[in-house]
């Protein structure tokens, strides 16, 4: 039963999965006349000196910059319209996000006669640093499961074996 058990955990353990020690990360808001860029990495550092290009529909370079030492970088509010921002933050930390002008979120107010009329909000386009770089409980909880759950079945099928040989024994 023990060597089946490590078996599996060495089988798991040395099966290939991809690795993301270090995703770089972006946040953007609207800040009066400019749009704030932040960029992060997951383990909550800011990805200082990284190179941001912002490109419209058309692929041409409507603004770019480099990040400050907190991870900043500002640049001129666009006209209306669907942009595309590359990140670089060197060793290979690459992303490539998408942002549309204006950033408003659609928040229903209601009147009252009943009827929702939608109602544009300044705020943020992305989700927040905090809320891309908080431990994520739920997965964290669920591999666990999973391992408890695997673990059971391998315990299970052991002693299931167990008995039918002792069962096939001669004398039982």
């Amino acid at each position: 039963m023990l060597r089946v058990l490590l078996a599996t955990f060495a089988s798991l353990a040395l099966s290939p999965s991809p690795a993301s020690a270090h995703k770089v990360l972006v946040a953007f808001a609207s800040k009066e006349d400019q749009i704030e860029v932040e960029a992060f990495f997951e383990d909550d550092v800011p990805a200082h000196q990284a190179k941001v290009k912002v490109l419209d529909d058309a692929g041409v370079t409507i603004s770019e910059g480099i990040t400050d030492v907190k991870g900043f970088w500002r640049f001129a509010t666009p006209k209306n319209g669907t942009y595309v921002m590359h990140l670089d933050a060197g060793a290979g930390h690459r992303l490539k996000k998408k942002m549309t002008i204006p950033l408003v979120e659609t928040k229903r107010a209601a009147e009252p006669n009943g009827n929702a009329e939608p109602a544009p909000v300044n705020a943020p386009s992305t989700e927040s640093r905090a809320e891309q770089t908080q431990t994520p409980w739920g997965r964290i909880g669920l591999g666990l499961a999973f391992i408890g759950g695997a673990s059971g079945m391998l315990l299970l099928v052991s002693r299931m074996r167990q008995l039918k040989n002792r069962s096939d024994e001669p004398g039982a």
